[in-house]
């Protein structure tokens, strides 16, 4: 594969399979309660952590393995309620972040319950720290098991990073991988951020990603 090919790669989607879920000691309870189901003490839960931590990946694991209807972003802001109690499913509602519509939440918290489904809630921030008005919300996502996904260590990024770049169907060498992690912020934001600059500047130069291209945008990086 050529190196424009590569790097135009950047826009395929991500995949998703529980086979390339890399388990590790920031993410292991997470991990550990999708496996679990269904024998949850609740019919929903909480995962939350920073952006790019594997919220998404988990969502998608839980959702093949439960048959539940997977919701994120706009896809919640539409989702008709009504038609969905016409033929119920267990959901999954990724990148749940605030401001949120609580009136729709509460009502789909309960539903699910009443209709013997189970909820699966993503969301950077425990719901504890949301602005929430309406009591009744409050008290049901704080009475909800909650579990938190942390920071990651650096077998866990340098997993990720390659990861990332195998979702571009990009081989990377380790040793680029070991010369970026200590020069970057430990988050999973920046890996994925790093990444992208990295297949944008391949692209626009015409040339494999290399420590030499790593140096340039840092560098970049560094500067802006």
């Amino acid at each position: 594969m050529s190196v424009v090919q590569s790097a135009l790669n950047l826009h395929l989607a991500p995949t998703y399979h529980a086979g390339d879920f890399v388990a590790s000691s920031s993410n292991e309870a997470a991990w550990q309660w999708i496996n679990q189901w269904p024998q949850w003490p609740a019919h929903a839960l909480t995962l939350y952590g920073p952006l790019g931590c594997g919220k998404t990946h988990l969502a998608h694991i839980w959702a093949e393995k439960s048959g539940a209807q997977l919701l994120s972003g706009q896809q919640w802001d539409d989702f008709d309620l009504g038609r969905w109690h016409e033929k119920p499913c267990s959901i999954a509602l990724d990148q749940i972040n605030q401001p949120v519509n609580q009136k729709a939440l509460l009502h789909l918290y309960n539903l699910a319950k009443e209709q013997q489904q189970f909820l699966l809630i993503n969301t950077e921030t425990h719901p504890k720290m949301w602005e929430l008005t309406l009591a009744d919300l409050s008290s049901r996502l704080n009475a909800t098991p909650a579990v938190a996904i942390c920071q990651p260590d650096d077998a866990l990024l340098k997993a990720i990073m390659i990861k990332l770049f195998a979702d571009q169907q990009i081989m990377i060498s380790t040793n680029v991988v070991d010369y970026i992690l200590p020069r970057i912020d430990r988050s999973f934001a920046s890996v994925k951020h790093v990444v992208q600059k990295m297949n944008e500047l391949a692209l626009a130069k015409q040339r494999k990603i290399t420590i030499p291209l790593v140096r340039e945008v840092l560098a970049e990086m560094k500067d802006s």
